[in-house]
């Protein structure tokens, strides 16, 4: 069985020398999609699908976890996610990515929407993107940082948000210039994006924006987009903010962690998103209040932040969330807009959540990873990216169904929307057996896919209600791992088996 992959925040601390949330990216959410890494470097996706945003090569909404189409099964270090596209980075710092293409956001030179992962080309499309270390997407745009501290930027660019001193969209990525178009953006060490603006960290503890800034989320003391980056000010707009550990972007928000464990927060704040007991946008930082606007919200190892609500881990393992919670993405069991932080709530409402270690916001729905591996997570289930096999919005806290659980023992069963597949993991001969049982007569498609991706056998069957023998002849096909894929009907099951070689 897969194990879900959880990475504890000591080790982040231990490898890059900062505790930025940033980096601990073993789970992503989009708009309407949800991404998860498991235990053997694979990643599992459920949600939207309508880019092909999941990755299994269909456009089907999937109401809970399916394995991305290889090669993102494996070897994969973090995820992102955009509004409708997903990214993820290989442990040799190349990476990946797949769903909507509109503005090139996929970095592959084209605009043509993937359902299943291409890498990223490299600058002017030669060879490929590497050395990347952190990654993040925005609405039509992928932001990543460099192992040498600098930040490349690919996608949708009207409001400069590439950071290149043009307004000029890109489909390969371009490095972010400097302030003032003076060189290039240098000493980051963290990156992430909102809607159509990005921040960088730099390893001084200053925090960097460029691009949308029509409601001050650039936190410049003004509302004029910029294409290149501009510093982050301080509150009161006196100096400039200092001592950061950690960002986190909103669709038109900007939020940073000061190493004394207190936040600060600026832009859009018509749910209360900010945090700061007002509706009142905000040009420069300002503190987040506590619970019930008493004092300061403080103790805070981690920040995350979805379209318009935000979240924050506590160094007790608790997490509190405030701004827009009519889906439920605050978790407090209620559809209230919180304008001070609330409390995320236990599962079933029972207590409160507790022992977690990442947290991660999507676009109306908010996701987290317990110090046992479990992930949890609520709000806006529109297209199943809660993963429960619903569609049903979640006010507290609930698990993904069967995340991480693909089987790789001898004998599988794999059902889908009431298709049952049993068939042999193991094939020792040159024969692939199996017994498909169907809810309806259907045409099938059947394929077998390597590991990149290329289809080594099709063939269409006229499948019938019940029973279905399957014989699938594997003689020209070499050893080694393959996947099995079968649709119709717009249901489909996809599964791994190997192919040994003969004795």
């Amino acid at each position: 069985m897969k194990n879900i992959l959880f990475t504890s925040a000591i080790s982040f601390l231990l490898f890059f020398g900062k505790s930025d949330n940033s980096f601990s990216q073993t789970i992503a959410a989009g708009r309407g999609h949800t991404l998860a890494l498991c235990s053997d470097n694979s990643v599992q996706a459920w949600g939207n699908s309508w880019f092909g945003q999941v990755g299994d090569d269909t456009i089907i909404d999937r109401w809970s976890p399916v394995d991305v189409m290889s090669p993102a099964n494996y070897g994969i270090t973090a995820l992102a996610a955009g509004w409708s596209h997903s990214l993820a980075l290989k442990n040799n710092g190349t990476l990946l990515t797949w769903g909507n293409n509109q503005y090139g956001q996929l970095g592959d030179n084209t605009i043509t929407d993937r359902w299943t992962p291409v890498f990223v080309h490299g600058q002017n499309d030669i060879g490929l993107l590497s050395g990347i270390v952190a990654i993040a997407g925005g609405y039509g745009h992928s932001i990543a940082l460099k192992n040498d501290g600098t930040v490349w930027t690919w996608g949708r660019n009207d409001y400069g948000q590439l950071g290149d001193n043009t307004l000029n969209s890109s489909y390969v990525p371009v490095q972010v210039h400097g302030p003032a178009d003076v060189g290039f953006l240098s000493g980051i060490i963290a990156v992430t994006a909102g809607w159509y603006h990005c921040l960088a960290l730099k390893n001084d503890g200053t925090v960097w924006s460029w691009g949308w800034n029509d409601n001050g989320q650039l936190g410049d003391s003004t509302k004029i987009s910029k294409s290149v980056p501009v510093q982050i000010v301080g509150a009161g707009n006196m100096g400039f903010l200092s001592g950061i550990i950690g960002i986190a972007a909103g669709r038109v928000n900007s939020f940073a962690l000061k190493n004394d464990g207190t936040v600060w927060s600026l832009g859009w704040n018509n749910y209360g998103q900010l945090g700061d007991n007002t509706l009142n946008e905000q040009w420069v930082p300002v503190q987040m209040h506590g619970a019930g606007n008493i004092g300061f919200l403080t103790g805070i190892t981690k920040i995350a932040s979805g379209r318009s609500h935000f979240l924050a881990l506590k160094n007790d393992g608790t997490v509190w969330a405030c701004g827009w919670n009519t889906y439920g993405q605050l978790g407090d069991n209620s559809m209230t807009d919180g304008i001070t932080p609330v409390q995320v709530r236990g599962p079933g409402n029972a207590g409160f959540l507790t022992g977690i270690t990442e947290i991660i916001g999507g676009g109306i729905h908010s996701f987290a990873v317990k110090n046992d591996g479990t992930r949890w997570i609520w709000g806006d289930n529109t297209y199943g990216q809660i993963g429960d096999n619903s569609t049903t919005k979640r006010l507290t806290p609930v698990q993904p169904a069967g995340l991480c659980s693909s089987s790789t023992t001898d004998v599988s069963q794999t059902q889908e929307n009431n298709w049952e597949l049993f068939f042999n993991n193991l094939v020792t001969g040159e024969e692939l057996q199996g017994t498909l049982f169907l809810s309806e007569d259907t045409k099938l498609r059947i394929e077998i896919l390597d590991l990149n991706g290329r289809r080594i056998k099709e063939e269409s069957i006229q499948g019938i209600r019940g029973i279905n023998k399957l014989n699938i002849d594997l003689a020209h096909a070499a050893s080694g791992i393959y996947l099995l894929r079968i649709s119709g009907a717009e249901k489909q099951v996809i599964v791994k088996f190997v192919k040994a070689s003969a004795k």
